[in-house]
């Protein structure tokens, strides 16, 4: 097995200075003597030979899968392979010598009020159990709850933030995420280059959620960028759905989807673009126009997950046809023959079957490569430390690491002082009726 040790980057940086939590959160640092005797300033959770890392995590996310309509997108056993992937790092000399300890709190993906679920593991880690650093995305409560209460949350996944979320929650950081904002710039701008929008006959509407972040990223960015290209949308082609909070809302947005498949096809739409979010609204769009005898050429970008979806069976081949993207994620944008070798996805894939749990799946191997970039760059990050261990010296440690930030899911990424988004580089693809899948086109954008 190749040593992550052999590639990440190493070296010290030393964070005595400007450690101190911002006022307004319960920061819980306190002082401990550190291996060389000295007294340091370090954050909740964490003694002189322990981490504490807090896991949300779904217990019956089966279930779940089944109830949505997604039966085939089997995510493993994502409890089992999160201490894998950390037995391993404790293996692999912990976080800067200390050793990782996990504390679990199961969320019922069948819940019937997220954000109560996630209001009470906030609740857990922050007060019960007083972890240092919380992994993976949550709702809008729970992000601001961490941030509050003086936590370090690092998520990997198909991220929701905006470019405001730098501002109010500079602690929630997304190495492999990518902002609302320059979802929609990339999105219309590699459609562009790919030609999506040529003809003269084309006739452009939206499909996504009635969500204050998609909403102003559709105003203020996708919108312009459209109308730049010369194909302005009327505000009747901005349709907009719920987003759901619980399992049972999955119904009302599928009915909306299918409402708005009606209006796009009455209304002489042949473009639609689907911004979304881990594909929930992708799938229910797209079997909603199958069943309407409609079909539209998709503008899609790593959030449908249109590749996955077609392997699983959610995604309708005729559906596919005509359909181009912009993405940053190589196992949901293409087959598999076409996507780049990784040194780190390979290791964590190792990782995971020496331990008992190959991926099953894309969709299952995506969530497993997350939870080793979480791993990985936190790893990295606390390796470099020499002083006060706190979210905010951590989380000038990651920044610190720029284009060296451990890269195992995407194509390019990196952080800065200016970014806690790391999406660097997107490539350009479409589908190919030859072979039933996505395929790579020339050209890559930048952030």
């Amino acid at each position: 097995m190749p040593s992550v040790s052999a590639v990440l980057p190493g070296g010290g940086i030393s964070t005595r200075a400007g450690s101190a939590e911002p006022p307004g959160g319960s920061s819980g640092t306190h002082v401990i003597r550190g291996s060389n005797g000295k007294a340091i300033v370090v954050g909740p959770g964490i003694t002189a030979t322990t981490v504490k890392i807090g896991v949300p995590y779904a217990t019956d996310i089966g279930a779940a899968d089944q109830a949505t309509g997604a039966g085939a997108l089997n995510p493993g056993n994502t409890k089992a392979e999160e201490q894998a992937i950390w037995d391993w790092v404790n293996h692999h000399g912990g976080l800067g010598g200390r050793r990782v300890a996990l504390d679990f709190y199961g969320i019922p993906a069948t819940t019937s009020d997220a954000n109560a679920s996630f209001q009470a593991a906030c609740d857990h880690f922050t007060q019960d159990s007083r972890d240092f650093v919380v992994l993976n995305k949550g709702t809008a409560n729970f992000d601001a709850c961490l941030e509050q209460r003086g936590v370090l949350h690092l998520v990997d996944d198909l991220t929701i933030s905006s470019d405001s979320s730098r501002h109010k929650l500079p602690h929630d950081v997304r190495p492999a995420g990518i902002t609302l904002e320059d979802e929609s710039r990339t999105l219309v701008q590699g459609l562009s280059q790919l030609g999506y929008f040529n003809g003269p006959a084309v006739k452009v509407g939206i499909m996504s959620f009635d969500d204050p972040g998609f909403r102003a990223a559709i105003s203020n960015v996708m919108l312009p960028a459209l109308k730049a290209v010369g194909h302005p949308v009327a505000a009747s082609d901005v349709q907009l759905a719920p987003p759901p909070n619980s399992v049972a809302d999955y119904g009302t947005m599928d009915r909306a989807a299918t409402n708005a498949a009606v209006h796009f096809r009455t209304d002489g739409v042949t473009n639609v673009l689907l911004f979304d979010s881990d594909g929930a609204l992708t799938q229910g769009f797209a079997a909603a126009a199958e069943s309407q005898h409609a079909h539209f050429n998709y503008g899609v970008n790593s959030q449908n997950g249109m590749q996955v979806g077609l392997e699983a069976g959610d995604v309708p081949p005729d559906q596919a046809v005509g359909s181009m993207g912009v993405g940053w994620l190589p196992d949901f944008d293409v087959v598999q023959s076409q996507r780049p070798a990784n040194a780190l996805a390979k290791t964590c894939r190792a990782i995971m079957s020496a331990a008992g749990y190959p991926a099953s799946g894309d969709n299952a191997d995506v969530v497993q490569l997350f939870m080793c970039q979480d791993a990985f760059a936190l790893q990295a990050a606390m390796n470099r430390l020499t002083g006060d261990i706190t979210r905010d010296t951590v989380l000038t440690s990651l920044q610190s690491l720029g284009a060296h930030l451990p890269d195992v899911a995407n194509y390019v990424i990196g952080l800065d002082r200016q970014h806690v988004d790391g999406v660097r580089e997107l490539r350009l693809y479409a589908y190919n009726q030859g072979c039933g899948c996505y395929q790579y086109r020339p050209g890559t954008l930048r952030i």
